[in-house]
């Protein structure tokens, strides 16, 4: 069930044209911006986005704010800093990752995440590696964002004991 609705709606994603994700994470951004979570951290995690994500990298020019990138780090995710000067490489999994391999995790007072969907009750389907799971896990206090396009809200789909709920969702319009 969660492979057959993970297939469906990657390719949905993956047919938005260049123009459809801009927009729509340009309707993200306004919206996480106003946001209560957003306004009340200062360090927070983005992610690079692959496979037509939304793009919420220029959330960086916020200049109040310290932004973090994930590092996947033999099969564990960490935060280390992100900046318009920092270097990135691309990693094993094919997603841009500050170069650094410092792990700065323990600043972050929000995660910003993306999905493949997300339920009414705010469980998050992603590739199915875990590795946000794992992180969210590790760090309970931590309140997460997901950022979704509105076709990957749905109505339910089977949870497992790992998997972990967001704390909200922001779907462009």
């Amino acid at each position: 069930m969660k492979s057959t609705l993970r297939d469906s709606l990657l390719t949905k994603r993956l047919a938005m044209t260049s123009d459809e994700v801009t927009q729509a994470s340009l309707s993200i951004i306004y919206q996480l911006v106003k946001h209560p979570l957003f306004i009340k951290a200062t360090h927070i995690g983005l992610f690079h986005p692959i496979k037509n994500e939304p793009n919420l990298t220029s959330l960086i020019n916020f200049s109040y704010k310290k932004f973090y990138l994930p590092i996947v780090n033999n099969n564990t995710l960490i935060y280390s800093r992100f900046t318009k000067d920092t270097p990135l490489i691309k990693s094993s999994l094919n997603i841009l990752e500050p170069a650094s391999s410092l792990d700065e995790s323990m600043h972050l007072e929000l995660v910003i995440i993306p999905a493949i969907a997300i339920d009414e009750n705010l469980y998050r389907l992603g590739f199915g590696k875990g590795y946000f799971d794992r992180f969210l896990a590790s760090y309970p206090q931590l309140k997460v964002l997901a950022v979704i396009y509105p076709f990957q809200k749905i109505k339910i789909f089977e949870h497992e004991d790992h998997d972990m709920p967001v704390s909200d969702v922001i779907i462009s319009d």
